[in-house]
Order: C-alpha cells, then structure tokens, then sequence
C-alpha cells in the first residue's frame, strides 16, 4: 500500500521498528497460542497467464469481462468494487454479480501463494481469520498439514445460519 502526501502536508512519523524485545514478545505469543492471524486480500497474489497478480484484481477484471463492460474502460486497474459499483449504477442487478463471481472462482484452478503456504507452516497458529472469499489459505493448509486432504474445518458467517466456533 502506498501513502502519497500534497508536498504542504506534514509527513507521517515514521512506524516504528520492532526491537529484540518486541519480537521476542511476539514469538512468545505465538508459541503460546496467543495470536490469531487475520489475512486479507494483500496476500492472496496468484500466477496467472500474465504473472503474479492479486487474485481479487484478476477477478475484477473478468467479471468485468463476464458483465460485458466496454474494453475501453481501463479494467487493468479496476478494483472488484469499482466493477461492482459501476454495474450497480448502471442498473444492474446486485444477483448478477453472484450469479457471475461463482462460476469465475469455481473455474479458477490457482495454487496456493507462498505467503499463504509459510503462513500454514507454523503450527502455533491453530486459527486463522480471512476477510476473504476464496478458499486459498484453505488449500494451503490442506497442502501443508493435511497432505492435500480436505481437513481443514472451515467456519464462514452466514446471516442466514448462525454457527459459532466449538469450544
């Protein structure tokens, strides 16, 4: 992610680094079972016919393709809401785009990315929480820890069916 500031704004102060201490902190929470890493979208980059590439950016692009958007819009650096958003207001209808996105990602035959695979290398971590949709970080611990097997118990929100996480 970039930050860009007008040259009149001040400047952020620096983040700063972490110490020995602070990571010694931290692989101890680890080791104690004590952080729950959250993934998001920065982390799901695929190989795709044009290189790696964020998988949500790929997808963008062909639902814009599905949704038949003119291929003069520049769709190369369309995010998936704007093509969302520009559906919508071009009187859409919001169950297309579900009706569209399943088929693209059941087509889809990506691998795991290596972010994903030496995250589902540590095996402190016993809980992962993604804020995406895919089912990469899924993969990637089935890869890792289950040889490919589809063991990984997966809990996802539904409005609809309110499960929560066993004890």
């Amino acid at each position: 992610m970039s930050v860009l500031a007008a040259e009149s704004a001040p400047s952020a102060p620096p983040i700063a680094a972490f110490d020995d201490d602070a990571w010694e902190d931290l692989l101890n929470f680890v080791e104690e079972k004590k952080v729950i890493p959250i993934v998001g979208p920065e982390l799901v980059t695929v190989q795709t016919d044009a290189g790696p590439e964020n998988l949500y950016r790929w997808l963008a692009r062909s639902l814009a393709a599905r949704l038949g958007m003119p291929a003069d819009a520049p769709t190369h650096a369309l995010t998936l809401n704007d093509v969302i958003v520009r559906h919508l207001s071009n009187r859409g209808r919001r169950e297309d785009l579900y009706t569209r996105i399943r088929p693209i990602m059941r087509e889809a035959t990506f691998a795991p990315p290596p972010a994903l695979l030496k995250l589902a290398e540590i095996t402190d971590f016993t809980l992962y929480v993604s804020t995406t949709f895919d089912s990469l970080l899924e993969d990637a611990l089935n890869a890792v820890r289950f040889g490919g097997l589809r063991t990984t118990d997966v809990s996802a929100y539904t409005p609809s069916k309110l499960v929560d996480l066993p004890c």
